[in-house]
């Protein structure tokens, strides 16, 4: 196997790398200007405020509570927590390891124009529906909590994306044809 067979595998890795570590860093610039101790970053507050308003669009009575002592955002019902909200909800991690790979797979396709917004919006909305989902299990079934938030919709979430790398494959391998 010579350095020819391998050479469109290391190319992928290097696009791979450098756009994962840029939009990594970047975020991380981004979410570090607007540290503060006693809220969330603004990614995440914008996402906890769209499931206020998904909560009120579906009739519940839910607001933010910010602690003033750690870095999160709670969405409550009255005196109930519902979710805490970190940095870690905001879906922004997951984007870049979509994005990553489809400019990884293809350093420039016209096709990318569309489909990179079109998989940022479903991932996003498949976060919120996430959020929801587990708000429901939290009040329905609060011992399964954990693990539905840590294993099923982590799975579920990933396997989106992998269904999304494929269909960016296929239309790779089509154009290409």
């Amino acid at each position: 196997m010579g350095y020819s067979n391998i050479r469109p595998v290391l190319w992928f890795l290097i696009r791979f790398l450098v756009v994962y570590g840029v939009l990594s860093v970047a975020y991380g610039f981004i979410e570090a200007g607007y540290y503060d101790e006693s809220s969330g970053d603004p990614f995440t507050y914008a996402v906890t405020r769209q499931m206020i308003w998904l909560g009120d669009l579906l009739g519940n009575q839910w607001e933010i509570y910010e602690p003033g002592f750690e870095r999160s955002i709670w969405i409550m019902e009255g005196d109930r927590s519902l979710v805490r909200m970190i940095e870690g909800c905001n879906g922004i991690s997951v984007m870049i390891l979509f994005i990553s790979f489809i400019f990884g797979l293809s350093a420039f396709h016209r096709a990318m124009f569309w489909f990179i917004p079109l998989g940022v919006a479903i991932i996003h909305l498949a976060n919120l529906i996430r959020i929801y989902a587990l708000i429901l299990v939290n009040l329905h079934r609060p011992e399964w909590t954990g693990f539905v938030h840590k294993y099923l919709f982590t799975l579920i979430l990933y396997a989106l994306v992998f269904v999304l790398w494929i269909w960016w494959v296929r239309i790779w391998k089509a154009d290409r044809k």
